[in-house]
């Protein structure tokens, strides 16, 4: 019962850190032009 839910947060914790990843190379690319 509790491995699903462990799942989907961690599936979604490493969706979020990926998301955030790309967000700080777009914010550092911006900053060269």
């Amino acid at each position: 019962m509790d491995s699903m839910s462990l799942l989907d947060t961690e599936h979604w914790r490493i969706s979020y850190r990926r998301d955030a990843q790309v967000e700080r190379l777009r914010q550092w690319l911006a900053s060269l032009n």
